[in-house]
């Protein structure tokens, strides 16, 4: 608790497929989680969560449904009621630091992820990418400390990122 992690890579190698296992993860475990997206709508995500529940690839679950077994129906519809009862938040909405904080506070969750950390506001008074990227997550992890809650960040690491790191020795 407290803490805040980053997942990191290049487009399409499964980080928001990863937020969600941990998102489901944290539910079966009871507990309350808040799941900022800055790419996709709640649906969107709901539905990714769902798709990660009973074994499917989301884009697989789409337009599939009139083909289910009446299994893969039971397990579907158990999903989605699992998920609606779940201390489950989902925004997509919230693209600013001071949004989320306030967020956060109000719903006190235990676990929040963000998808992903490049589409968020840049804060006042920065100017590049990779300043603006720190300072975010600098304030972010002053709100997991204050809060207690565990952050999980997903960042795409684009090739501008990549070099102001190394360039700065955090590679």
């Amino acid at each position: 608790r407290g803490e805040i992690h980053v997942i990191g890579g290049s487009s399409g190698v499964g980080k928001t497929f990863m937020l969600g296992q941990i998102a489901n993860a944290a539910l079966d475990c009871g507990k309350r989680v808040a799941f900022f997206t800055l790419e996709m709508d709640r649906s969107e995500i709901f539905m990714r969560l769902v798709a990660g529940r009973i074994g499917l690839v989301a884009y697989k679950l789409k337009g599939r449904a009139a083909t289910w077994t009446p299994e893969e129906r039971a397990r579907y519809e158990g999903a989605r009621r699992k998920l609606t009862e779940a201390d489950l938040r989902l925004y997509a909405d919230e693209r600013w630091t001071p949004q989320i904080d306030a967020m956060v506070r109000r719903t006190e969750p235990d676990v929040v992820l963000i998808d992903y950390l490049q589409l968020m506001d840049w804060p006042k008074g920065a100017t590049a990418e990779y300043a603006a990227l720190t300072q975010t997550a600098n304030e972010l992890q002053r709100l997991a400390k204050r809060t207690g809650a565990t952050m999980v960040l997903a960042t795409q690491q684009s090739r501008a990122y990549q070099s102001a790191a190394a360039a700065s020795g955090r590679v």
